[in-house]
Formats: structure tokens, C-alpha cells, sequence
């Protein structure tokens, strides 16, 4: 990502301090949590980086090979149904990981 602007802000000992135990809690940096609030107040998707990123391509490939499975013809009421359940699964492991669940 690449930063083109900078902004000053001026906020009270007490909420800096709050702002890095959360960002230290999250693992990310102070800009980092701060740029995400950005982007939520904004309606912006929030940038994925690092493990949530790798999390994202894992339920990719967990979609990809579950809609694999339904290409096959002649599946059984019980196959359907286990497949089925694993894209509930990938459903509310990607609410989950964005937050939404």
C-alpha cells in the first residue's frame, strides 16, 4: 500500500494509550488501526494484510474445491447435504474473519 498523504491528529494521553493496546492487541500498528476506523467510517472495505489475508486464500480454496464437488454428477442426497454444510461453514468462517458474524 502506498501512503500519498498525511494527517495530524490530536487526541487526549488517555485515548493514545487505549488506540495502541488495541492496535498491540490486534498485532498491527497504531496507522494501521487508525486506517481501518477510517475506512469503516467511510463504508470502505477494510484491507486485509498478513494472517487475514492467508485466512482469505485458505476459504478461497475451500470455495473453490466445494463448488469442484458439485460439478460431479450422480452425487447421493447425503454427499449434497455434506457439501452443503461445508459452504454454510466457509459462509460463516468468512463472517467471522470480516467481522460480521
Amino acid at each position: 500500500m502506498s501512503v500519498d498523504g498525511r494527517i495530524e491528529l490530536r487526541i487526549t494521553t488517555a485515548d493514545k494509550a487505549a488506540l495502541n493496546k488495541r492496535a498491540e492487541a490486534e498485532g498491527v500498528t497504531l496507522s494501521t488501526l487508525l486506517r481501518r476506523g477510517i475506512r469503516s467510517v467511510l463504508g470502505l472495505p477494510v484491507r486485509l494484510e498478513g494472517d487475514d489475508a492467508i485466512e482469505v486464500v485458505t476459504l478461497r480454496r475451500r470455495v473453490n474445491a466445494l463448488a469442484a464437488q458439485l460439478e460431479d454428477v450422480g452425487r447421493t442426497g447425503t454427499e449434497i447435504s455434506a457439501i452443503r454444510r461445508g459452504f454454510a461453514q466457509v459462509h460463516a468462517d468468512t463472517h467471522s474473519l470480516l467481522g460480521r458474524g
